[in-house]
């Protein structure tokens, strides 16, 4: 079992590469001032050198098929998909026009 290890900055990226994580969750929403900056995953992950093995999970914010693809192109393997499915009328439609 391994754990997911969060970073919302350069800097926790930075420690969770130095420990040896093996998998990375970018959290776009920022806990201070739950603001969501969409482009944070894209940032961290070019942090993450091509030798090291990491799974790189993408959280919040994300709410549609193209956010999806966006994190995925980005080098994400995993996109935590959770306030959008809950808010919905249709979860279930909702998760098919995410794949």
């Amino acid at each position: 079992m391994e754990p997911i290890v969060e970073v919302n900055s350069a800097g926790e990226m930075e420690t969770a590469l130095e420990v040896g994580a093996k998998i990375i969750g970018v959290n776009n929403r920022d806990l201070k001032t739950f603001k969501v900056d969409m482009t944070l995953t894209s940032r961290l992950a070019k942090l993450i050198p091509r030798e090291v093995d990491v799974v790189l999970c993408a959280f919040s914010g994300i709410s549609k098929r193209e956010h999806v693809e966006h994190f995925m192109s980005c080098g994400a393997k995993v996109c935590l998909v959770g306030e959008s499915l809950m808010r919905s009328a249709n979860p279930v439609e909702a998760v098919r026009n995410s794949r």
